[in-house]
C-alpha cells in the first residue's frame, strides 16, 4: 500500500500509467471509468462528491457537463492536478479513512462516487464510510464505487494465483457478495457489475 508520499510522487505520471493498463491491478481501467460516467445523468444543478478524487480522471468529464464537483483526497499533489482540470471544483486534502471533511457533510449530493480508492480501507472502514455517506445522498441519488473488485472470494483467489508475483496483499480488495452483505439493510439496493477480471462497479441506492 502506497504512503501519502508515494501518491504525491506518483501524481504527475498517474493518468499516463493507468491509461491504458493490462493485467492486475488496473486491467480495464478506461472501461471502468467510462462505465461509471455512463451511469450519471447530469443536470445544471447536479452535485457530485468524489472520494479519493486523485487527479480527477473520473470527474473531469462530469465537470465539463456542468456538474458541481466536490473532491477529497489525502494527496495534495493529486488534488492540485484535479484543481487544474476543474478550477471551479471544491476540494479538500483529507484522509477519508477518518470520514469526510466537516464542510462537505453540510451538503446533499446527487451522486457520491469513488474510483480505485476504497481498497485502501479495511472492510470495517469501508462500511463506516458508506454509512457516513448515506446521510449525504439525496433521496433520488446513488453511491457509485469503481475499484479493484471480484464477485466472490473464489474469483479473487484465482486472480491472486495468476498474478502472484505482483499481487499486493496489503490492500483490501472488494468481494462483491461479502461487501453487499456487510451493508445489511442500511441501503435499499446494492448492484454489482464485473467490468474486467479484476475490476467492478457497485451502485448503491
Amino acid at each position: 500500500m502506497l504512503s501519502k508520499k508515494g501518491f504525491n510522487d506518483w501524481a504527475s505520471n498517474y493518468d499516463k500509467q493507468l491509461s491504458p493498463s493490462k493485467g492486475y491491478p488496473f486491467e480495464g481501467y478506461n472501461e471502468v471509468i467510462l462505465f461509471v460516467q455512463s451511469l450519471i445523468k447530469i443536470s445544471k444543478n447536479t452535485k457530485i462528491l468524489d472520494i479519493g478524487i486523485g487527479t480527477g480522471k473520473l470527474s473531469k468529464s462530469l465537470y465539463e457537463k456542468n456538474a458541481k464537483i466536490y473532491g477529497v483526497d489525502f494527496s495534495k499533489k493529486m488534488i492540485n492536478i484535479a484543481k487544474s482540470k476543474m478550477p471551479k471544483g471544491i476540494f479538500e486534502v483529507f484522509d477519508f479513512k477518518n470520514g469526510l471533511p466537516e464542510r462537505f457533510q453540510k451538503n446533499k449530493f446527487d451522486f457520491i462516487i469513488s474510483s480505485y480508492a476504497l481498497h485502501h480501507l479495511n472492510d470495517v472502514e469501508k462500511v463506516n464510510l458508506l454509512n457516513n455517506c448515506k446521510s449525504l445522498i439525496k433521496y433520488t441519488g446513488a453511491i457509485i464505487i469503481a475499484d479493484i473488485a471480484f464477485k466472490n472470494k473464489i474469483d479473487l483467489k484465482s486472480c491472486r494465483e495468476k498474478y502472484v508475483d505482483v499481487w499486493d496483499d496489503s490492500e483490501y480488495y472488494f468481494k462483491a457478495d461479502e461487501f453487499a452483505n456487510s451493508l445489511g439493510s442500511k441501503f435499499n439496493d446494492v448492484s454489482y457489475s464485473q467490468i474486467s477480471e479484476c475490476a467492478g462497479v457497485f451502485v448503491i441506492e
